[in-house]
């Protein structure tokens, strides 16, 4: 049964909002370090059945190594980096500054793999920086009013190191089969 396209939407928006308010209550609670360490294995422990029930377990022991390599960098660094700076900045700054993702990713893939920006990404590029910038540095004036700190930096790290893992994911997809290549419905 196909969800239409526009409650599906608006679930995925809440569902994505409420993990960062989610973040934001708990951080402080267990910690940055142990909230996304039981995230990630949470999600793990949820994702084995699949594995098991498609008889591609070995498909995990084969390509391990690189797989926890892409978790790391896709997954546990960028939601640790979120969690720390969520323990300062709000909920909606903290989603504003990780909707930064693919400004990122397009300037790293630019400066560092040699992609090509278009005019239409450029322009993308741009229209986020000046956007969205103005928002965030908004947004942090308002979050260091009480000083200075190094939490809307781990911010950024967050976007880099997605930026980086999608590269990375990119790696293990031209050697794993569709069934552990990221984004695969196979």
């Amino acid at each position: 049964m196909a969800i239409p396209f526009y409650p599906a939407l608006f679930l995925l928006a809440a569902l994505w909002g409420g993990s960062f308010l989610f973040m934001r209550v708990a951080a402080p609670v267990l910690g940055s370090v142990w909230l996304i360490a039981l995230r990630v294995m949470i999600a793990g422990l949820v994702l084995l059945p699949l594995l098991l029930q498609r008889r591609q377990l070995g498909l995990l022991r084969q390509h391990g190594w690189k797989l926890l390599w892409v978790g790391f960098m896709s997954a546990a660094l960028p939601f640790t980096l979120l969690a720390y700076a969520s323990l300062e900045l709000t909920a909606g700054l903290t989603s504003i500054l990780n909707a930064t993702v693919p400004i990122f990713a397009a300037l790293i893939g630019f400066s560092v793999y040699s992609e090509v920006l278009d005019a239409r990404r450029l322009a993308g590029v741009m229209l986020g920086m000046l956007l969205g910038g103005g928002l965030i540095l908004f947004g942090v004036a308002l979050a260091n009013s009480r000083g200075p700190s190094p939490r809307p930096s781990a911010q950024t790290g967050q976007a880099d190191s997605f930026a980086v893992a999608a590269d990375a994911d990119a790696l293990v997809a031209e050697e794993a089969q569709p069934a552990v290549r990221p984004g695969s419905s196979d």
